[in-house]
């Protein structure tokens, strides 16, 4: 399972559709605070979003 570190200030997540065609979880910052965790299927995205709600001041998701 590969672990994503999540910033303190993460800002609002999106799906977006990856180059290959899997669903991508960003949040569309640069540097940094850039997130981008990639999901097998649109179910797995909306999961992963789930558990992101939590993770209002930063942290470490394991997917």
């Amino acid at each position: 399972m590969p672990k994503f570190q999540i910033p303190k200030s993460p800002g609002e997540f999106h799906v977006v559709e990856a180059k290959a065609g899997n669903p991508l979880i960003t949040n569309n910052k640069s540097g940094k605070g850039k997130v981008l965790i990639p999901c097998r299927d649109l179910e797995h995205a909306d999961e992963i979003m789930e558990k992101l709600k939590g993770y209002k001041k930063g942290g470490e998701l394991w997917v």
